[in-house]
């Protein structure tokens, strides 16, 4: 800012912890905190259940186009990872409901893991993610999910799952309750 403004600019100091930056049409003042702030690292699991890996280009595509389809209130995605693929699902009740399948491919050779996130947020982290694929860590559908380039284990996006009200089972039957499955 101080590039590109015009005249000078007036630095004022005000108790220990304020300082204020005073430009011809520009007025910023900044405060140092100096509170306690939660143990972020308390929320990133050590370990994981399971782990898919994923192209990150599709998997985004994938949810893009389930999410035209997504409720306008809570825009929910459902993901079921199952062997060598992950079945994305979405709904809004005066629309119809969405279908997408991926490849993802896994570590575990388990039953079928599903689990829900705001599209949005979702989207936002796998866009945030360097590299082409992506590795999705997660250890149960309450539980924080870490998102991470596979070239790159250093970087990596925590985000929270959503509770999902109803869960569509793609291998034959309708609706069920979250509470009808095993975890």
């Amino acid at each position: 800012m101080l590039n590109t403004a015009k005249g000078d600019c007036q630095l004022t100091i005000a108790d220990i912890n304020i300082i204020s930056f005073e430009l011809t049409d520009i007025f910023i003042t900044s405060r140092l905190l100096s509170d306690d702030y939660p143990n972020y690292r308390s929320l990133i699991p050590a370990q994981f259940n399971y782990r898919f890996i994923t192209q990150k280009n599709d998997f985004l595509s994938a949810l893009s186009r389930v999410a035209t389809c997504a409720g306008q209130k809570d825009k929910v995605v459902q993901i079921t990872f199952t062997q060598g693929s992950g079945i994305l699902y979405a709904e809004a009740p005066d629309v119809g409901g969405a279908v997408e399948s991926v490849e993802i491919s896994s570590d575990e050779s388990s039953d079928n893991f599903t689990i829900g996130f705001n599209i949005k947020y979702l989207a936002e982290a796998i866009k945030a993610i360097t590299g082409n694929e992506i590795i999705i860590k997660v250890s149960a559908p309450t539980h924080p999910v870490i998102l991470t380039p596979i070239e790159n284990l250093n970087q990596f996006v925590l985000i929270m799952p959503v509770q999902l009200k109803q869960i569509k089972d793609f291998t034959g039957s309708e609706m069920i309750a979250p509470s009808e499955i095993a975890a």
